[in-house]
This record gives structure tokens, C-alpha cells and sequence, in this order.
């Protein structure tokens, strides 16, 4: 290759690397940093979070503490005082067909399972009520 072949792939290498590359991310931020896009985006922004929390706020004025946590808490304790029983029977069948070795130590995992199930039981129907 002559040396003038050479300075023309050189030169036009160069100019491809510094200026091909290098303008896109140029371009991006430039445009981040042009004022009526940075205005835009704060000013959306600004409306976006004035719709959500104004509309919270207003609801929140009017919410019961006491009335939303009776709502919530209410049936979970009439199921818990409903089926408490059945609760500690399928946990105790549970412990002992799940559990492994003889007839004795089976019926002691389940009598053991049924009565951690049973103190859970007794332990929330004391805090929730």
C-alpha cells in the first residue's frame, strides 16, 4: 500500500472512531441538558405526583383507624373461634403421618403437633381479641 492509501484509511479510520462514536452519545446529552426537556420532565413529574398524592390524602382525612382494622380483622377471627378444632386434628394427623418410626413415637410427634397448633390457636384469638 503507497503511503498515500495509507494517510486516506488512516484519516478516514480516525474520523469514523472520533466522530461516528462519540456524536450519538454527544446528541443524548445534549439533550438531557437542553432546558425544555429538563422543564418537561419536572414539570411531569410535579403533575404526576400532585394527582397521586393529593387524591390519598384526601381519602386518608376521611378513613376510620378503628372501623378499617375491625373490617380486617373481624372475619379471620370468626373463622379462627369456627374451626380452631379441625385446625388441631389436621395438624396432628399431619405430624403423624408424616413423621417416621414406630406407632408410639408417631402418636407422640402428633400429640406434640396438635398441641403446638393448639397454642398458636389460643395464642391469636388472645391478640386479636
Amino acid at each position: 500500500m503507497s503511503r498515500k492509501n495509507e494517510n486516506i484509511c488512516n484519516s478516514i479510520t480516525n474520523y469514523k472512531s472520533n466522530n461516528m462514536t462519540s456524536n450519538k452519545y454527544k446528541n443524548i446529552t445534549n439533550y438531557i441538558k437542553n432546558k425544555h426537556f429538563t422543564t418537561g420532565v419536572v414539570t411531569l413529574g410535579s403533575v404526576l405526583a400532585i394527582s397521586i398524592l393529593v387524591p390519598e390524602i384526601a381519602l386518608a382525612s376521611k378513613f376510620d383507624i378503628d372501623a378499617g382494622v375491625k373490617a380486617a380483622t373481624d372475619p379471620i377471627i370468626k373463622g379462627i373461634n369456627d374451626h380452631w378444632g379441625k385446625a388441631v386434628v389436621i395438624t396432628g394427623t399431619a405430624g403423624a403421618v408424616v413423621g417416621e418410626g414406630d406407632a408410639r413415637q408417631r402418636a407422640t410427634r402428633a400429640a406434640f403437633a396438635a398441641t403446638a397448633a393448639g397454642g398458636v390457636v389460643l395464642a391469636l384469638l388472645a391478640m386479636l381479641t
